[in-house]
């Protein structure tokens, strides 16, 4: 592998955003000479910002993860993918949960502002109109396909399966090092969300005029 690879996850504290981190960090120290993880960059509380961000390559990297830098941009939320939007390069690609949570903030101000009703349907609207006219961005509703297997729990192993398809790490790293962070937490079920997102990710990329819609939860 050539130059360095950047990676920055992006979701909401209690989403798994540091899990999801800590296994491409260590799959990427199958292959490269270098790996940096940030722990964590904004709040950990339930609901509040968060993002990781993993280099790796074959020579020194700094931690952190520079405006247009991201040649990947995972997100666990489909608010906080358009929030760490400009991080991502020209030629980078977005992987994020069609789903979003709103935060209790915006509840709030739509309750006192007696919008509730029309609120959520005009901010799920505005986000689709920023990712329809671009190819570089897939979004894929996690919880649906973990429940799929009968595995709710694997929502964030669907997404890291999708998210391989655009990382220079072999997959089987990947799932050995998935196995690993979680070996206590269902590893063979992880696994098999893993591949299950993987393989709707190839197809959906292969179909790049498939409907994107984001949906607030």
């Amino acid at each position: 592998m050539n130059g360095t690879v950047s990676v920055l996850i992006s979701g909401v504290g209690g989403q798994g955003v540091l899990a999801v981190s800590r296994v491409i960090a260590a799959a990427a120290c199958q292959s490269s000479a270098f790996v940096s993880r940030t722990e964590s960059r904004g709040l950990s509380q339930r609901g509040g910002a968060v993002t990781s961000e993993v280099r790796f390559g074959n020579v020194p990297v700094s931690p952190a993860i520079g405006w247009r830098c991201a040649d990947l941009i995972l997100s666990l939320d489909a608010l906080e993918a358009v929030r760490v939007t400009p991080f991502l390069a020209r030629s980078g690609q977005i992987v994020a949960n069609q789903r979003l949570a709103i935060p209790a903030y915006l509840r709030e101000q739509w309750r006192v502002e007696q919008v509730e009703d029309e609120a959520p349907t005009q901010l799920t609207d505005s986000i689709d109109s920023i990712w329809r006219d671009l190819d570089n961005v897939l979004l894929l509703d996690p919880q649906v396909l973990a429940d799929s297997l009968g595995f709710p729990r694997g929502a964030n192993s669907v997404m890291l399966g999708a998210a391989s398809l655009y990382l220079p790490i072999p997959p089987d790293e990947l799932r050995s090092a998935l196995a690993e962070c979680l070996r206590a937490q269902q590893p063979v079920q992880n696994c098999r969300a893993f591949d299950l997102g993987r393989d709707t990710a190839a197809r959906l990329s292969a179909n790049p005029r498939c409907e994107r819609r984001v949906v607030a939860v």
